[in-house]
C-alpha cells in the first residue's frame, strides 16, 4: 500500500501521524522524536498480554461510556 507514496507524501503522513499520536497521548510519548520510537513507545505501553495489562484495559472500557445528557461531541 505505502510502496507507490513519493518521499514528499511520506514525509506528510509522518508529520501527520505525529501530530495525531501528540494530540491522543502526550504524556504517554512525550519524550519520543520519532514516529517510529513513538509507535514503539505505544506498542510497549498497550500491546503487552499480562493478565494485569488485559485488566486495567478492561476496567478504563467499563468506565469509558457515553452520558446520555450531553451531546456526542461533548
Amino acid at each position: 500500500m505505502f510502496v507507490h507514496l513519493t518521499p514528499a507524501k511520506k514525509t506528510e503522513m509522518n508529520g501527520k501521524t505525529v501530530s495525531a499520536i501528540i494530540l491522543c497521548l502526550w504524556d504517554k510519548v512525550e519524550r519520543e522524536t520519532t514516529v517510529v520510537s513513538m509507535w514503539n513507545k505505544l506498542d510497549s505501553l498497550y500491546m503487552t498480554k499480562s493478565l494485569a495489562h488485559r485488566q486495567c484495559l478492561k476496567q478504563q472500557l467499563d468506565f469509558y461510556r457515553m452520558v446520555e445528557s450531553k451531546p456526542i461531541m461533548e
